[in-house]
């Protein structure tokens, strides 16, 4: 019947979606990695990660409170989606972190798209009661190989993002 359809349509974008930023959560981003892992096998088509993460992500909720916090990742997480084409993907891997998924991407194309995103949030000035929140991001990236599993694609753009916040935040590192 069309209405348990529906319901059923319902229950599937609410288990796949997270709710504050409206980009998928992480269960949707690992079902892409495996789609993205499974076209670079069928067709060579690479892909690249960003491996995000907002600096200093405890402070803003510390001195703001978590709606602050809320607000601030929306509006990154915004910057970051108009700053992607129609077929790449950003989702929420957890907390405070986020996973770009760029589509036919090799280092120089990650890279441009990571200088672009750290640039972008930057430039953001989120207005909180008396206060303006200027967030920054820190980025690792991974471009992946046909040997690479989902999750060592992963590690890497994980490492590089440890290397981005241990030299200062605000940055990218990799591939």
């Amino acid at each position: 019947d069309l209405v348990a359809l529906e319901r059923a349509k319902q229950m599937e974008k609410l288990a796949l979606m997270d709710p504050l930023t409206a980009v998928g959560n992480r269960r949707f981003t690992e079902r892409v990695l495996s789609d993205r892992a499974a076209q670079l096998q069928r067709e060579g088509t690479g892909y690249a990660v960003l491996f995000i993460d907002l600096d200093h992500f405890k402070s803003i909720n510390d001195t703001h409170g978590h709606d602050a916090g809320d607000a601030v990742l929306v509006a990154v997480v915004r910057t970051i989606e108009s700053n992607l084409r129609s077929f790449d993907f950003i989702g929420r891997w957890g907390g405070e972190e986020f996973i770009v998924i760029l589509a036919d991407a090799d280092s120089a194309a990650a890279t441009a798209v990571a200088m672009r995103c750290c640039s972008l949030v930057q430039s953001c000035a989120i207005p909180w009661n008396d206060a303006t929140i200027r967030p920054t991001i820190s980025i690792g990236v991974a471009v992946a190989d046909h040997a690479d599993t989902n999750g060592e694609v992963i590690a890497r753009a994980d490492t590089n993002l440890y290397l981005a916040k241990s030299t200062g935040r605000d940055r990218y590192c990799g591939p």
